[in-house]
């Protein structure tokens, strides 16, 4: 049976997959045109038929990155409490099962490494993050259900630490796999952002009634 031939498209995304793979495995110093054309299984002048030089590449691979970061966020529409624990479970199963994505959230001397195109790419999908979070930091705190005696932008690093811890361990590369629950401490820190019963149940009256003067 002969194996149908990939598409232009379909090649540079998987060029742009097995990039991030090397960086993952490997580290950037060993992603090169020999490296990747040998892990494809191709030509390095086949290679060149679809990236004009390595920077290419390595932009093409970042913004697969990017791509990957946002599938991991959760519909708006879910409630804030839903919404940062599917958040927290998507983004540690992407980053976590992707080695090379955690390289280039974790590792600034990666980052240093990388066209300035590439860095871009990764770091306005970090902005989205960040930006999504703290909505639905301020949305919980709105509604009482999430403390407001911290500010949502104190908090937000908060949570992307400990989701970075999480994806770590899931990957087993850096930190040894969590026994039992993997996301049992992003439980726990839900849990630390709830306020007390009686705090919550006098603060929802008073938004309430902000929401219907607005």
């Amino acid at each position: 049976m002969v194996t149908p031939r990939k598409n232009t498209d379909e090649r540079r995304a998987e060029i742009a997959d097995v990039a991030l793979r090397l960086i993952g495995s490997r580290g950037l110093a060993a992603l090169t045109v020999a490296s990747l054309s040998q892990a494809l299984g191709i030509t390095g002048g086949a290679l060149y038929r679809h990236y004009a030089s390595l920077d290419e590449i390595l932009t093409a691979m970042a913004a697969r990155a990017a791509q990957l970061i946002d599938a991991s966020t959760p519909a708006e529409e879910l409630p804030p409490r839903a919404w940062l624990l599917a958040f927290a479970e998507q983004r540690t199963a992407t980053v976590g099962g992707h080695a090379g994505l955690s390289q280039l959230l974790l590792s600034e001397q990666l980052t240093l490494g990388l066209p300035a195109e590439a860095v871009a790419h990764v770091a306005a999908a970090v902005t989205r993050t960040r930006g999504a979070i703290l909505r639905k930091l301020r949305d919980g705190q709105e509604l009482g259900i999430f403390r407001f005696d911290i500010a949502a932008p104190l908090l937000v690093p908060i949570v992307i630490g400990t989701i970075q811890i999480i994806a770590l361990q899931r990957a087993g590369s850096v930190l040894p796999r969590a026994p039992g629950n993997a996301m049992a401490s992003f439980e726990a820190l839900l849990a630390l952002l709830t306020p007390p019963e009686p705090i919550a149940r006098a603060r929802l009256p008073q938004t309430a009634s902000n929401r219907r003067k607005s």
